[in-house]
């Protein structure tokens, strides 16, 4: 599921600047997809206010035309609008997007090549103008990075639907199977749970800063402060020079762990090796909790037990 994200209680590990954008990331509603992909039949049949614009066109229209050329695909271009309007796209962030593609052509060229998280790319292109070649460069590489291991990751997931669908108790638990997870975090996410931790969504986190980050749960047994002073202590120089920020945010009922490299295009394999370092760095919770249920991950994670439930039964 696409979210955004506000600045409370940051903590930085390595404290240098705030990230000068917000940004989005998948939390597993959907099973490492965008979420406008998984429903879009059942959403093109909301009915929907069409907000005006400063030229008195329909923001819709403008959407089809300046975007893909034409309402001639309007069923299939129709979902990514309500999907926008559905996450809070306001005015505003429509024109920067639409700024954005005229500036760009590299940018509307990815819009039209219909990678799978065409609604993250274009929820990137509202957070603001993009001025600097190199903001577009690195959205677009981060952006054909993502979409590779989320296809990769579509397909383990079949494969492992087909051959052999009976969670293992951790993934149970966590309400997902590891191959939705995407690969260079997966290891760490299933660390963090080990350790008592709740893990409700994990990945790329901003195409253009190209940073990655993980969320947990805020339970009683977790204290940002402590986990920020354990990684400060115990990660690994190699790991801390890499990275331009290592943050620490309490945001409503969960806790975001995002990390913002130096090199903003970082392989998956020096992600991987990182992650598995800060997860190891966080203090074992196990012992503390006075419950031990299942992780909080919204209707993704009921379904995927009741389901799991019944082939228990077979």
């Amino acid at each position: 599921m696409l979210e955004s994200f506000g600045n409370q209680n940051t903590i930085a590990v390595v404290p240098e600047k705030e990230p000068t954008t917000q940004a989005t990331a998948d939390s597993w509603q959907d099973e490492a997809v965008a979420n406008f992909e998984k429903s879009r039949n059942q959403v093109t049949e909301k009915s929907i206010g069409q907000p005006e614009v400063a030229d008195g066109g329909l923001v819709e229209d403008r959407f089809a035309k300046e975007l893909f050329g034409g309402t001639e695909q309007m069923e299939d271009i129709k979902p990514l609008y309500i999907f926008l309007t559905e996450v809070g796209f306001e005015e505003n962030e429509f024109e920067n997007l639409f700024q954005n593609v005229h500036k760009h052509r590299e940018l509307i060229e990815l819009v039209r090549d219909g990678a799978p998280l065409t609604g993250h790319l274009l929820f990137d292109l509202g957070i603001k103008v993009i001025d600097d070649p190199k903001d577009v460069e690195a959205l677009v590489k981060n952006n054909n990075m993502r979409s590779r291991e989320i296809a990769k990751n579509q397909q383990e997931l079949s494969r492992r639907k087909a051959d052999n669908p009976l969670a293992t108790d951790e993934e149970y638990r966590l309400g997902i199977y590891k191959e939705a997870i995407e690969s260079q975090v997966r290891d760490a996410v299933f660390e963090l749970q080990h350790k008592g931790y709740s893990p409700v969504g994990s990945g790329f986190f901003d195409a253009i800063t190209g940073s990655q980050a993980i969320f947990i749960e805020m339970l009683d047994a977790v204290h940002p402060k402590e986990i920020v002073d354990s990684i400060n202590d115990n990660l690994g120089a190699e790991n801390k020079r890499i990275f331009e920020q290592i943050l620490v945010k309490e945001s409503g009922d969960r806790i975001e762990i995002i990390l913002v490299p130096k090199v903003r295009t970082m392989s998956l394999s020096v992600w991987k090796t990182a992650w598995d370092d800060i997860a190891s760095c966080f203090p074992n919770i196990q012992n503390t909790l006075s419950s031990k249920g299942n992780v909080n991950n919204g209707g993704q994670g009921v379904e995927f037990r009741e389901n799991q439930d019944k082939l228990r039964q077979l």
